[in-house]
């Protein structure tokens, strides 16, 4: 429970409290349990987003090995699957501009959702778009406006499939301006509502 209560205090605090207190929940949690999972997950993401190279690093290797030992997908507050594991393992990546790792992160991602299309809506949504990006950045601009017309015509909008569209917008925009692709899906991302706050911070 203390594992549990660290992760609570991950999400609750300021980036640099983020880190601390998962670093303190993962030393807690049992070896293989689903608290120890998702604390690295935490890891993994607060030090990308803090430009922190390293440590991000080590986090991600240690989450990959983890998810290989969960269920793809579990339902349930104190659990973790490896379908969560792979998109935060995503998302982490893209901060750390590791795209082509980001990108086989989201695939695997996509992959699970894919085979069961009912499941976590939003979160499929945004590991689409986390793959998106990827292929943007990747020299693919065809295949990322594929992946982000799929994930904005998800039936449920929530504010961050629309902030990750818009971030997906930004770096099409940047690399291949004035394209068709790029103002088809311009003209979609605008038929939704935007959301608060700052946008573009995956570009």
């Amino acid at each position: 429970m203390a594992a549990w209560l660290s992760l609570a205090l991950a999400w609750a605090s300021d980036d640099r409290g983020d880190v601390r207190a998962a670093q303190q929940g993962a030393l807690l949690a049992p070896a293989g349990s689903a608290a120890q999972t998702r604390l690295t997950g935490q890891l993994a993401r607060i030090n990308a987003r803090l430009g922190q190279a390293e440590e991000a690093g080590e986090a991600l290797t240690l989450l990959r090995s983890q998810a290989e030992r969960h269920e793809p997908y579990v339902t349930g507050l104190y659990s973790a699957d490896a379908v969560r594991a792979w998109g935060v393992a995503a998302t982490s990546s893209l901060w750390l501009g590791r795209d082509e790792e980001a990108r086989g992160f989201a695939e695997r991602a996509v992959k699970v959702y894919t085979a069961q299309p009912g499941l976590s809506p939003t979160r499929r949504a945004i590991s689409t778009l986390d793959l998106g990006i990827a292929c943007a950045r990747l020299g693919e601009p065809e295949q990322a406006v594929e992946y982000g017309l799929q994930a904005v015509a998800t039936p449920r909008y929530a504010s961050a499939i629309v902030t990750r569209g818009a971030s997906l917008g930004a770096v099409l925009e940047r690399a291949y301006p004035g394209t068709a692709l790029v103002t088809r899906f311009r003209e979609k991302m605008s038929a939704l509502q935007a959301p608060r706050g700052p946008v573009g911070e995956l570009t």
